[in-house]
């Protein structure tokens, strides 16, 4: 922000104390204001997200999944790549049948909580990345 150019100082014949500025000088104040304010949002919600992690640090997925996730991928699809397991041997070790699982990745089916926990110790993963 720039330096208030002449501000002005009155008191009014009541007493109360007044400052006159230019408009310009107003117009800064209130866009410092505004900017103040949305930095003060950015602080909360990132209080707010660490205070989650923190709660429950499972819930936290590794990097590379949330970049595939962001690249359109599904969720289960990112971590089994993330874990470099094919189709075939997750249904091997999860016993679920391996077009039930191309059916969960092609999102023309969805899992259920028995399908999650079952895919979770297949994956070795925590079971909330995989909750319906």
């Amino acid at each position: 922000m720039n330096v208030m150019t002449n501000p002005k100082e009155l008191t009014t014949p009541m007493g109360e104390e007044l400052i006159v500025l230019a408009k310009r000088d107003y117009e800064a104040l209130l866009a410092a204001l505004a900017e103040a304010q949305e930095e003060l949002a950015d602080i909360e919600a990132l209080d707010q997200a660490r205070a989650e992690i923190a709660a429950n640090p499972n819930a936290l997925l590794p990097a590379e999944v949330s970049a595939q996730i962001l690249a359109g991928r599904n969720r289960l699809g990112a971590i089994r790549h993330w874990r470099q397991i094919s189709i075939p041997d997750l249904a091997s070790k999860s016993g679920l049948e391996a077009a039930q699982i191309e059916d969960f990745e092609t999102r023309k089916a969805a899992w259920g909580q028995q399908a999650a926990h079952k895919l979770a110790l297949a994956l070795s993963v925590p079971e909330e990345w995989l909750s319906p």
